[in-house]
């Protein structure tokens, strides 16, 4: 697969004699160039050729005159003096994917502004991830003498900030250089910020978000987990065996871990179920931006990594969503069970077990107390008064159970 953006970094320790010449650039093996390791401001000069690019520029101005590359080549020299590393990164792309994007006109016209701040920040980036200081000093030059279009960048800090470390030559002679290796993945986040801000992805990008959370997540919160008998009855036997602490009780936390199976099978199913053209178009939507990210980098890793991650924040958004229901209904049976075994305290001495019933009834009722500290009172006495209706009519059929009971017992 062609990647549509390509980024490579080498650099350069000056010092020793061993090392006179440093790979100025490479796209293709017939197109390298050399220059002295000693000679950091004739990179400069390399890449403001006007054969090859339309000028040098940098952090702050779009094209260096010459006063401002005289005192760029200054600032170089210091650098090589306080023995920074010289790092040398390309970026190159893919001219189809430029006008696929809109990035470069079927004349041949390329976007340059939007190609330059994409650099800006890409290079804001490998300082961030390197902890490089503020005496980093770069230039950067697009350049058409290749099939394809690149970007030439050359940084070092003028005082640099790199720890010096002990290496070996191909000879075996063993020297002292200042550390010129990025960390793991610096240059993928500078690839990364590079292609974000070159090409916007925020359209994209916002249809995925709302279709999961507007279309999805809003119609399954709508109709709620019981309107589904199979459903509910799934949401019951899961109750039974969640932890007794329902602060536990969120998607991502390691005691949900065992039941991830089970949420995400209702979660599908809820899907499925009151919204499957969403889930359909959702599906659609996350395989395209994966199929872009592939292309753009050129592997598929990106885009299985991009559609993994937006299934699992789906299933994590409307697994909550279900243990959020669960959690209220467990609090509900936890308040009914006080309530039951209140109104039938009159009982208590027909009834051996009453008084160890009552109190694992106060203690579940404490413990529900408890968990509906975060619902306003407000919330908790109008879901009484809902419930109040149907509370007393199953009171009622139950006391009237227990009598009929009472009286079989004693031969009435």
């Amino acid at each position: 697969m062609s990647a549509g953006i390509i980024n490579k970094m080498k650099f350069v320790s000056p010092v020793g004699k061993d090392y006179k010449k440093f790979i100025d650039y490479i796209d293709r093996e017939e197109t390298k160039a050399y220059i002295s390791i000693k000679d950091f401001d004739k990179y400069t000069d390399y890449m403001g050729n006007p054969d090859k690019s339309t000028g040098v520029f940098n952090d702050t101005k779009d094209n260096l005159d010459k006063k401002d590359l005289k005192k760029i080549k200054e600032q170089f020299l210091n650098a090589q003096n306080d023995s920074s590393p010289l790092w040398q990164i390309v970026y190159s792309f893919d001219n189809d994917f430029l006008r696929e994007n809109n990035l470069l006109s079927p004349e041949g016209l390329l976007n340059e502004a939007k190609i330059r701040e994409a650099i800006r920040k890409s290079v804001d980036t490998i300082k961030d991830k390197e902890k490089m200081n503020d005496s980093l000093i770069w230039t950067g030059a697009i350049h058409y003498n290749t099939d394809n279009i690149h970007i030439h960048v050359a940084m070092a800090e003028e005082i640099s900030s790199r720890p010096f470390q002990s290496f070996q030559n191909k000879n075996g002679k063993e020297f002292t250089a200042r550390k010129g290796k990025f960390e793991k993945g610096t240059l993928w986040s500078a690839k990364s910020t590079f292609a974000n801000s070159m090409i916007d992805r925020t359209q994209e990008l916002t249809h995925i978000t709302n279709l999961m959370r507007m279309e999805i997540n809003k119609s399954i919160k709508e109709v709620g987990i019981k309107k589904d008998n199979s459903i509910f009855k799934q949401c019951e036997n899961l109750m039974d065996r969640l932890p007794d602490n329902m602060q536990l009780w969120k998607y991502n936390m390691n005691a949900m871990k065992e039941f991830r199976p089970e949420i995400d099978k209702i979660s599908k199913q809820l899907m499925e179920t009151y919204n499957p053209k969403a889930l359909e178009e959702l599906q659609k939507a996350i395989k395209k931006e994966a199929d872009f990210r592939e292309r753009m980098y050129g592997d598929t890793r990106s885009g299985r990594e991009f559609s993994e991650g937006k299934m699992r924040d789906l299933y994590s958004m409307i697994g909550n969503g279900v243990l959020k229901e669960m959690r209220e209904l467990k609090k509900d049976e936890r308040y009914e069970l006080y309530r039951k075994s209140k109104f039938n305290s009159h009982d208590r001495k027909e009834n051996k077990n009453s008084s160890s019933y009552m109190a694992k009834a106060k203690v579940s009722f404490i413990r529900g107390l408890k968990q509906l500290s975060r619902k306003t009172k407000q919330e908790f006495l109008t879901q009484l008064k809902m419930d109040r209706e149907e509370f007393m009519k199953k009171l009622e059929k139950e006391r009237e159970e227990q009598q009929r009971t009472y009286e079989l017992e004693r031969g009435l």
